[in-house]
């Protein structure tokens, strides 16, 4: 046998797998780092647009931030039904993603 046989014979009998491991789970969590990353982009933008329209409002109705933020306390307390709308609507939007076995990973 000569020498290029055996080289020959000795790479194709500890063939590479069809799969790595290892470098599929680098691959996956770096595809989702990059999905996460864009996601925290995407809601830093919303948040900082939200705060824009949210100051603005108060800018434009002439109150200081306390005097806005006491307005809508004493708002809130002089109406509970609404208090308890928002709490069920946020209970609706936040329950599927808290309980498990709701079919999202």
């Amino acid at each position: 046998m000569s020498a290029e046989n055996k080289l020959n014979a000795f790479l194709q009998a500890d063939a590479a797998p069809d799969r790595d491991p290892v470098f599929m789970a680098a691959l996956e969590e770096r595809m989702a780092r990059i999905r996460l990353h864009a996601r925290l982009r995407r809601h830093a933008v919303l948040a900082i647009a939200a705060s824009a329209v949210v100051f603005g409002l108060i800018k434009a109705s002439g109150l200081s931030m306390v005097g806005a933020v006491a307005q809508f306390a004493a708002d809130l307390a002089a109406t509970p039904g609404l208090a308890l709308a928002g709490l069920i609507v946020a209970g609706a939007m936040l329950l599927p993603r808290i309980l498990p076995g709701n079919g999202r990973t």
